[in-house]
């Protein structure tokens, strides 16, 4: 009765973990992604640096320097605190997801006509992420392995959860 309890609890568990995921694109629903947008703030000396962070912007990812100015990834509450500032900026990408969002769309058609090299393996293509697989290609990728090669390959199985419970 115990392990019956317990893998309801584990079916349950992650049948409620997928329904939050979007299912076309196993990311979480577009409502839920934060806006970014790419900003470059002209600045004049290192002294300025420290008064965006005063200003409790987060800058720790920043590049560029005082001479050129300094490139930032801002989410909308940073940007409308900058907006407010006496510093000058040029927003660079107004909203990075769509950008990156465009950017896959014209990798998929660039490498929709890419030849692969004699050394890439059979059955493996390019994934949607600038040609890379994203984890969720990288599972089924690895089951379509599993199904192909039964004798040299073993299915998938839980290690565990990590001490946060994921």
């Amino acid at each position: 009765m115990k392990q019956f309890l317990l893998i309801l609890s584990l079916v349950l568990s992650n049948f409620s973990q997928a329904q939050i995921l979007d299912n076309n694109q196993n990311t979480f629903p577009q409502e839920k992604i934060k806006k970014y947008s790419v900003v470059k703030v002209f600045i004049s000396s290192h002294d300025e640096i420290h008064q965006l962070s005063r200003l409790h912007i987060d800058i720790d990812h920043y590049h560029g320097d005082h001479l050129s100015g300094i490139v930032l990834h801002l989410d909308e509450r940073d940007l409308k605190i900058l907006d407010d500032s006496p510093f000058d900026y040029e927003v660079l990408i107004e909203d990075y997801h769509d950008y990156y969002e465009n950017l896959q769309k014209k990798d998929a058609s660039r490498l929709a006509k890419a030849q692969k090299s004699m050394k890439t393996a059979n059955n493996f293509g390019y994934g949607s992420m600038g040609g890379f697989y994203t984890l969720a290609e990288i599972e089924a990728k690895m089951d379509e392995m599993h199904t192909l090669f039964p004798n040299i390959t073993t299915a998938k199985y839980s290690i565990g959860t990590t001490w946060e419970g994921r």
